[in-house]
């Protein structure tokens, strides 16, 4: 894909909440909650590049009887077959079924069983674990808690239309930005708290359940993620958020490019290179004061740094289009500990390379430590996360033309994501969205290279894409 090509939030104009993408066979599909515009439930849209969406019949025939609300389908795949969960109810009790299609376009059919016997169960996600088992995590109500309202549990699939019937905590409310209301009438007029839409990614051994807190129809909307190394461990995940020292990852951002009000409910979904994530979410079209517009669909930049997830947005401004499935390029997390030289680096300088605990080590000794890897490409954008032990620093070129090229000296004692833009004979640089200006680089070909000076540097991963083949 050319590297002229972008996007601009929102990908989609019109209403489209509690966006769920499916990627299958190379397109993407799209569902979000309510009645669509020809009458059935849950509205689908079609996609060959998360960028451009055509409208598809809605996925479902509404259910016989009085159900007003049809909340926050998703749709899993197996066995041939694509199940789509969802929660239907009157909004003060809702429950969680499944229905089947054989093509993710639909039509679905709803299969007849309900997975939830609480009165309050909504925003279904289906995670497959490594060792093959399915859970699904879903929101449910708390009320005997210091902080009263809804949070997040996980039970297992039995089969796609059974749970085991044991949900357990995962991230329940307990900071005041996932505050609903603070005198929730309908609730019995307590101070209602509310931790809903989750969704499960495992990284490295990790497992982050993405959720977002607060109330939807607010500025305070946002989304955030807990931790946990172990799918059956008792007891709830590690928040990242305590909403005052550490921000939640997605939040209502105000600036001169134009104002993203109330951020939420999300996905993630790889993009056409098969490497780089995307978070999907919904946002406000226009502020809440008035007409509070419609929720449209976004997409930004999912990464980590380390353990730590971060979105580069949510973004009002063009952005670079993702790159198609046959751009060329390489990812590498140092799993597999060892020699690097056996992944196709190659070293120079007195130090040491080692891959361990998945990270690159080098320890340039009283020296300097440099390895490099190809192929060259002549415009790419390239990623690296890096810390630096001590006093050191890390050294960085970007553009590494038969041993030459420029180099940036970069300290950072905490995981860091920086990314390099190559084009031509500039390269743009920027760490976690922020930009950190531009070098001089040969023009053509080239490929990455790092170092590491005065101290022991580490590097958690590197990924590579071709802005054009």
């Amino acid at each position: 894909m050319s590297a002229e090509k972008t996007w601009c939030n929102p990908v989609w104009p019109g209403s489209f909440p509690d966006p769920f993408v499916l990627e299958h066979q190379g397109e993407y599909w799209g569902y979000c909650t309510g009645v669509w515009q020809d009458g059935r439930c849950f509205g689908i849209l079609h996609s060959p590049d998360l960028i451009h969406w055509e409208p598809r019949a809605g996925a479902l025939a509404p259910l016989p009887g009085h159900h007003p609300c049809y909340w926050a389908p998703e749709v899993a795949h197996g066995n041939g077959r694509f199940y789509l969960y969802y929660s239907v109810g009157n909004e003060e009790t809702m429950e969680i079924r499944v229905a089947v299609a054989d093509h993710p376009a639909g039509p679905f059919a709803d299969s007849g069983r309900r997975l939830t016997s609480e009165p309050f169960a909504i925003d279904p996600h289906v995670f497959t674990a490594r060792d093959g088992s399915r859970w699904l995590f879903y929101a449910a109500d708390f009320l005997e808690r210091p902080h009263i309202g809804t949070g997040t549990v996980r039970d297992r699939l039995l089969d796609p239309f059974t749970l085991a019937g044991d949900p357990q905590p995962v991230t329940l409310p307990r900071y005041d930005w996932q505050v609903y209301h603070p005198c929730r009438s309908e609730k019995g007029n307590v101070r209602w708290h509310t931790v809903e839409g989750p969704f499960v990614l495992e990284r490295k051994g990790v497992l982050y359940q993405m959720f977002s807190g607060g109330n939807w129809q607010n500025p305070t909307y946002g989304v955030s993620y807990a931790t946990s190394r172990d799918i059956t461990a008792p007891g709830e995940w590690e928040q990242a958020a305590d909403g005052d020292r550490v921000l939640p990852i997605l939040r209502t951002l105000r600036g001169p490019d134009g104002d993203v009000v109330g951020p939420g409910h999300n996905s993630v979904v790889r993009g056409p290179d098969g490497r780089q994530l995307y978070c999907v979410y919904h946002r406000w079209s226009e502020g809440l004061s008035g007409d509070p517009g419609a929720r449209v669909l976004c997409i930004d930049r999912l990464d980590w740094a380390g353990e730590r997830m971060f979105i580069l947005g949510p973004t009002t401004t063009p952005q670079r289009a993702p790159a198609d499935a046959h751009a060329p390029g390489w990812e590498e997390l140092f799993e597999d500990d060892g020699d690097p030289a056996d992944r196709g680096w190659e070293t120079a300088g007195d130090g040491k390379a080692r891959v361990s605990e998945g990270r690159l080590r080098l320890d340039p000794g009283q020296g300097i430590v440099r390895i490099a890897r190809g192929p060259a490409f002549d415009a790419y954008e390239w990623v690296v996360n890096v810390r630096v032990e001590g006093e050191g620093n890390a050294l960085i070129q970007p553009a590494l033309a038969d041993g030459e090229g420029p180099e940036l000296r970069y300290r950072t004692a905490i995981d860091q994501q920086l990314r390099f833009v190559k084009e031509g004979d500039r390269v743009e640089m920027s760490c976690e969205g922020r930009p950190l200006g531009s070098l001089s680089a040969p023009s053509g070909p080239a490929r990455i290279g790092l170092g590491a000076e005065g101290g022991v540097v580490t590097f958690e991963m590197v990924r590579v894409t071709a802005l054009r083949a």
